[in-house]
């Protein structure tokens, strides 16, 4: 279903809901670690996932350290802003009530805790945004998207 600017806006409100956003020191670390500032409240990582270790809830910084251990930090830089080599820049200051697009993930994930080690490991993707070239790259499972569009009425009549 391909959503028109308004219902992009409604989806992305019940995002809000459903996940976190980055803590400000955690932001510093991934900004650092990709070499460029892409503003804190772009990355939100989905409420209520918790290590199976420790018990801690999981944020923003696990799931981005344990993506490193299957993407490069160039390929990380190219999901967030593909022109990034050409320019030297990458500002997403001014576009964070936007939703750049919606990634459907057909794989589950797996996410090392910094506190212990534990890795929470799922069949599907947890709800995930991060900065794109427009505004926000939302990444779920189809399930999640639904969900989430049906609680945001937005579910194609069946």
């Amino acid at each position: 279903m391909k959503l028109t600017e308004p219902q992009k806006k409604q989806f992305l409100n019940i995002v809000y809901r459903h996940t976190n956003p980055i803590r400000p020191h955690e932001a510093a670390i991934v900004s650092s670690i990709l070499r460029i500032h892409t503003g804190e409240h772009f990355w939100r990582f989905q409420k209520n996932v918790y290590c199976p270790g420790c018990r801690r809830e999981l944020t923003t910084l696990d799931y981005f350290l344990s993506g490193l251990k299957h993407h490069t930090v160039d390929f990380i830089l190219k999901q967030i802003c593909p022109d990034y080599e050409q320019h030297g820049t990458c500002d997403h200051e001014a576009d964070a009530i936007n939703v750049d697009k919606i990634d459907i993930v057909p794989h589950g994930i797996q996410i090392a805790c910094i506190v212990c080690g534990d890795v929470y490991e799922s069949g599907f993707y947890e709800l995930y945004a991060h900065p794109g070239c427009k505004g926000y790259v939302i990444r779920l499972s189809q399930a999640k998207y639904d969900a989430l569009l049906k609680e945001a009425g937005l579910a194609p009549a069946v």
